[in-house]
């Protein structure tokens, strides 16, 4: 479904419009063509890459970055220290550790909702939900790719940060859009 500015709109933000045939939403071309753009020579899809500030953590993502979005909630705004978190959602087979595995630390923000980060330098890199252990929420401020697509909407409009305008045109919402699942019991964080 076209969006804003004649972008391609899928996740959470476009749960509520209608999509292709096949009833989900398909990546961009652009995202398409970069992730195979050397399937010819490797065999298969590149990976993206990500990493903390310290370098010290380092992921492959082996699959798509889904449900993009801008947060503004306060325990977003409170963890990444900043007007709103710009996150995604991974399937958590697609995550492979390339280092720094045990350098991870999380901290249980709310009931079931772990807030993963650097212990060296407190780079945000996902979030686990005991609810969905199946998907991880990413911080898209630690991939090093372009992933393709691009967040889709604003969430908790409502809580936003009151120094910050929210100056696009991309639709917001107070709480989560229409049909959309938390991976958590309590709302408040996407």
């Amino acid at each position: 479904m076209l969006g804003p500015g004649g972008s391609i709109c899928i996740g959470p933000c476009a749960a509520a419009q209608s999509t292709g045939p096949s009833g989900r939403a398909r990546p961009s071309s652009r995202s398409a063509n970069r992730r195979n753009s050397s399937s010819a020579v490797t065999g298969g899809p590149v990976a993206l890459h990500a990493s903390c500030l310290c370098q010290g953590i380092a992921l492959e993502i082996d699959g798509p970055v889904r449900d993009m979005l801008f947060c503004h909630c306060s325990m977003c705004r409170k963890s990444h220290g900043t007007a709103f978190r710009a996150r995604g959602r991974v399937r958590t087979t697609d995550l492979r550790w390339i280092r720094g595995e045990g350098l991870m630390r999380f901290y249980e923000s709310s009931p079931g909702e772990h807030r993963g980060f650097c212990s060296v330098c407190g780079s945000n890199i996902f979030t686990r939900f005991d609810a969905r252990p199946q998907e991880l929420g990413l911080a898209l401020g630690i991939l090093d790719d372009d992933p393709g697509n691009r967040p889709t909407c604003h969430v908790f409009a409502g809580s936003k940060a009151p120094w910050y305008e929210i100056s696009d045109s991309l639709p917001q919402y107070e709480a989560f859009p229409p049909g959309y699942t938390a991976p958590q019991t309590k709302s408040g964080d996407a």
